[in-house]
């Protein structure tokens, strides 16, 4: 049986013009204090013929093919003219496309805890959360800056468009030297879609350089963005360079090309889809013609390889400045990771409530199944009984803790030395068994039935005392075991 609290979020009643001027102003002084600092200004990154085959059955598959490109290398990689050190996973932002997030976490909180991971750890705490604040007010959240996260399939949290942002502003408040993001409009409507994209231009404005993947753009959508890196069947490049107002520079390359002619108020997205594709919507102009082995041989293809080639010769290939994998130190880790995970806990109310019920249920029933049984078997049972409370006490701790260490289904010395020489002693359950068992079978009487008595008949000429002479010298106790001799 599960339990969950319902949350209501009021839909926003409508603005008037003077409140949405009041609400974008915010905006709008970010974006410009943002613009003003460079928050990422003059960073470059460059990579050159790179090939990224994938293992598939029956052989691999060819991703990229001799790509190169200019971000304003040929192997390695370059980030403002310096080969890639450790640190270059934190300093850079990937938002993916699925957008994975903590339920539980508030808007908020997991943007904090993202900048106390990952901003540099001689940044203050303080200066860390008005950055937060900063991004809420970039990205438009402050509506939802009060919210839970939630889970998109229950229906409780924010909504697909405002988890994608969220994912984007994860990423932005680390302070990413550059932005990567992987099909930011995957699963979204028309309207959401726009958003998103509006966003990223919103960053690129500010300072930020922003690289993305998107599949079938639409025109508006197109011409929010800069340049474009074009591939074809094949992973092999088609075009890379400006888009140009109303994607004038890429289709006039491909018209002088010998591409066909574009027919205004078309999306141009499509068009330079189907002309790169051989679509047959442009019947055999396009047929014959290889745009991967065309651009390769082409003077832009010639000029951007030569870019880069100075780029590659003039590279710092020992950096001297110090770069950390983490910002923070281990302990910080730690510490921010298990209060993160006791505040999730504490909102888990399905999980917790659960939990509470399996555990007053299952001690009721253990409870009086020996209600009043104090027979030797039971007194044996009562043992099991305190090791299955034992079980419910690791239920209520956070999904862990080591009861096969116990020392009740197996002693000190049953498991492999390895084990038996220090995890005995360091499992804390143990001992709480021992104190359970002490103080309550310590002065408990024993009243034997008959099914505690074990009937046997002595061998010919031998007394029962003599026949289990034996036993008891070894290993048998007189004081717990009951035993009724048949005179033979």
């Amino acid at each position: 049986m599960a339990w969950d609290l319902i949350y209501f979020r009021l839909a926003p009643t409508p603005r008037t013009t003077p409140e949405e001027k009041a609400r974008l102003e915010p905006q709008r002084q970010v974006t410009e204090e943002m613009i003003d600092k460079n928050v990422s200004t003059g960073t470059t990154f460059s990579w050159q013929h790179v090939n990224y085959p994938v293992p598939i059955i029956g052989g691999s598959f060819q991703i990229l093919n001799d790509v190169f490109d200019n971000r304003h290398s040929r192997r390695p990689y370059l980030l403002n003219n310096e080969v890639l050190l450790n640190d270059i996973e934190r300093i850079t932002g990937y938002v993916e496309q699925m957008d994975q997030h903590q339920p539980a976490d508030t808007v908020p909180e997991a943007m904090q805890f993202s900048a106390y991971m990952r901003q540099d750890a001689s940044i203050p705490k303080r200066e860390k959360n008005v950055y937060v604040e900063q991004i809420i007010q970039l990205l438009e959240m402050k509506d939802i800056a009060d919210a839970q996260v939630g889970d998109v399939a229950t229906g409780f949290g924010i909504s697909m468009e405002e988890r994608k942002r969220l994912t984007i502003a994860v990423e932005l408040v680390a302070k990413p030297k550059l932005v990567f993001s992987d099909e930011p409009t995957s699963n979204l409507v028309a309207q959401s879609s726009y958003n998103i994209v509006r966003f990223l231009r919103k960053l690129a404005n500010a300072g930020w350089p922003v690289s993305c993947t998107i599949h079938q753009p639409s025109a508006i959508l197109f011409e929010c963005f800069d340049h474009l890196h074009l591939l074809v069947h094949g992973a092999r490049t088609a075009y890379y360079g400006e888009i140009g107002k109303g994607a004038e520079t890429v289709i006039g390359y491909l018209e002088s090309s010998g591409g066909p002619s574009y027919v205004p108020d078309t999306n141009r997205a499509e068009y330079i889809l189907d002309v790169v594709a051989s679509s047959s919507s442009f019947g055999d102009i396009c047929s014959t013609r290889n745009w991967a082995d065309f651009w390769s041989n082409s003077p832009n293809a010639k000029a951007l390889n030569d870019e880069l080639e100075t780029i590659h010769n003039n590279a710092d290939t020992n950096p001297s400045r110090k770069a950390l994998t983490y910002a923070a130190s281990v302990w910080t880790q730690v510490y921010l990771v298990l209060k993160r995970m006791s505040l999730v806990y504490w909102r888990s109310s399905s999980y917790k409530v659960g939990r509470y019920i399996t555990i007053a249920g299952i001690s009721l029933f253990l409870s009086f199944t020996f209600f009043k049984s104090l027979s030797f078997v039971d007194i044996q049972n009562r043992v099991f009984l305190f090791f299955g409370a034992m079980t419910l006490v690791t239920m209520g701790q956070p999904k862990l803790v080591i009861i096969t260490f116990a020392g009740v289904v197996q002693t000190q010395f049953s498991p492999p030395r390895f084990w038996s020489a220090w995890m005995y002693w360091l499992v804390p359950i143990h001992y709480v068994m021992e104190g359970f068992i002490v103080k309550e079978l310590q002065t408990l009487p024993v009243v034997p039935n008959d099914n505690d008595f074990f009937q046997f008949t002595p061998p010919t000429n031998q007394t029962s005392d003599e026949y289990m002479e034996r036993f008891f010298a070894t290993s048998g106790s007189k004081a717990i075991l009951l035993i009724q001799a048949i005179p033979s």
